[in-house]
């Protein structure tokens, strides 16, 4: 594909076979411009499927990629510290790369709102860990756990 000023101008080995298809305007066309721009464009659209997120929620509801226990958050933070994706893949070899690859690119294109999902479950971690240590003062374990050894 090549760039003209405004838009790119598809060339024919790219698409040679969406012009010559039946019922096409376009046959014998070397470049795409106007109405067999348009067609081609509704054709490629059609022919290329997007690639769903590999995402599910978990029953505490967390963002996991399926069939592993890695969440989102682990990923996006190996990619914030700099971690490339082929990286991360050898790390959580349980996470094909393509998925990783997909991830990274939903957490791009959907910053706000992933980023927003982080600072919830910080929230929500700190909220627990608070609630267990209320919950489980450590003073005193020492004597108690050396009272139920003695008893």
């Amino acid at each position: 594909m090549t760039w003209s000023r405004s838009r790119p101008v598809v060339e024919r080995p790219l698409v040679a076979g969406l012009l010559d298809a039946p019922g096409s305007n376009c046959r014998g066309a070397g470049t795409l411009t106007g109405q067999c721009e348009e067609e081609v464009s509704s054709l490629t659209a059609a022919a290329i499927a997007p690639e769903p997120v590999p995402l599910v929620r978990d029953l505490a509801g967390r963002l996991m990629v399926p069939g592993t226990r890695i969440s989102l958050d682990v990923l996006v933070a190996d990619f914030k510290r700099g971690k490339t994706p082929e990286s991360i893949h050898d790390s959580y070899e349980t996470v094909s790369l393509a998925d990783v690859y997909v991830i990274f690119a939903y957490y791009l294109r959907h910053r706000g709102e992933v980023e927003a999902y982080l600072a919830e479950q910080v929230r929500e971690g700190a909220e627990i860990q608070a609630r267990i240590e209320a919950s489980d003062r450590p003073e005193g374990l020492r004597a108690r756990l050396i009272a139920h050894i003695d008893s």
